[in-house]
């Protein structure tokens, strides 16, 4: 499976010629279809080899003149993409190949959140020493409001979506060690919202993700199961269906997490034989993994989330963030917390975001639920020739189609 790291840079619209037609903004009509108005750069993903290959893909959202996404009428060579020397020299990639990937009506999400005390609170040099000289990372909790937006854009564009609220850290709920199930999963966006406002920070340090991440793949692949059972049934009746005609969840193995599947949840009528639930956690965290309570690895966790079909797309806040240039980084922690995470969305076959500070989170969980909900384009360029790149160091490129703005990214060379 390939790896793939994501990078979100703030979404700009770009005005764009579409091929040889005319194109205006505001009126992006093309026949009966909408054609691309701009793109949002949700990720670049830099191949394992990049120093010595110069391989890079760029994770794309092409919007329409209303704010969706128009994946037919765009494609990758639309755009143009620079890497820039330290040097300050250009190099102008060549398109190499490009890939829709398409979306699903139906999405078992589990929504995870970082809650170790890094999040929201100081730790004082004189005492605490270096623990987190760059705490807190969220303060003011924008990660709410933006998991809020997450919900609001993934119901209304896929009201079929069953997402569940949880958060990792030093509290958990009473069954399970690493990790507080704030809402099981349900389409119900009132009690979604409820449940997003119990994100919070601990007072105590400890960030059990390889740990938390265990339990909420167990606890996502048994809900996709019953929607899978669900729309098995549909497909062979014709009807629509609840997931309550299944059998009873709570029949389940003890050792399960626990999940509740939610009897008002239906499925349209026009269930075809190819409709499939959908795997998929996103997750936020702005360190890497720490426990000593447990022996789960990064290697466990790829290999339990690859058995059950569980992609496993990455947010990093902080020093878990490669875009972060905050002087009291370590380089090490740095490259220690990318390259885990990144390791960990791409071998799952998700994407890796990274945010400079929390100010960014709205729109990329709006841009991550659309994507989710209405599919997103991957295309692959040569920047081979990058002069003097290597293995920790920081390029810079941009992203331009036609006559529209740039897109600045930066990544850290694998």
């Amino acid at each position: 499976m390939k790896r793939r790291l994501t990078l979100f840079t703030s979404a700009v619209v770009l005005s764009a010629a579409l091929g040889a037609g005319i194109f205006t903004p505001g009126c992006a009509l093309l026949g009966e279809a909408l054609a691309f108005f701009g793109i949002d750069l949700l990720g670049v993903i830099p191949a394992d080899d990049f120093v010595e290959s110069g391989l890079v893909e760029l994770t794309l959202l092409p919007k329409d003149g209303e704010g969706g996404i128009a994946l037919g009428s765009f494609e990758g060579s639309d755009a143009d993409v620079t890497v820039f020397g330290e040097d300050g020299s250009e190099n102008n990639c060549d398109f190499v190949t490009s890939e829709t990937i398409e979306a699903s009506r139906f999405n078992s999400v589990a929504l995870l959140t970082d809650d170790s005390g890094s999040m929201e609170n100081y730790y004082p040099v004189e005492e605490y020493g270096d623990l987190c000289q760059t705490c807190p990372h969220d303060p003011a909790r924008m990660r709410v409001d933006a998991a809020n937006d997450l919900v609001d854009v993934l119901l209304a564009e896929a009201p079929y979506s069953r997402i569940s609220v949880m958060r990792f850290g030093p509290d958990t709920s009473a069954d399970m060690d690493a990790t507080m199930v704030l809402e099981d999963f349900t389409n119900d966006g009132s009690a979604l919202d409820s449940a997003i406002s119990g994100i919070g920070s601990s007072e105590r340090a400890g960030t059990p993700l390889w740990q938390s991440l265990t339990e909420i793949i167990l606890a996502l692949d048994e809900d996709a199961d019953m929607v899978d059972d669900a729309l098995k049934a549909a497909v062979h009746t014709g009807d629509s269906l609840t997931i309550d005609d299944m059998p009873d969840p709570e029949a389940k193995e003890e050792e399960d997490p626990v999940v509740v599947a939610d009897p008002e949840v239906e499925l349209p009528s026009d269930v075809d034989v190819t409709d499939e639930a959908r795997r998929i956690i996103v997750v936020i965290t702005d360190g890497d993994n720490y426990n000593l309570e447990s022996d789960i690895s990064l290697a466990d966790v790829i290999r339990l989330a690859n058995e059950n079909e569980v992609t496993i797309h990455a947010i990093r806040l902080g020093p878990a963030s490669q875009v972060n240039n905050d002087p009291l980084l370590t380089t090490d922690e740095q490259k220690n917390a990318v390259n885990n995470l990144q390791q960990l969305a791409g071998e799952t076959g998700g994407f890796y975001a990274s945010v400079h500070d929390a100010s960014g989170l709205r729109e990329l969980y709006s841009n991550i639920a659309m994507s989710l909900s209405q599919g997103y384009n991957e295309s692959t360029f040569d920047c081979s020739g990058t002069e003097t790149v290597e293995s920790g160091d920081r390029v810079n490129g941009e992203v331009t189609v036609g006559d529209g703005m740039a897109i600045p990214f930066s990544f850290l060379a694998p």
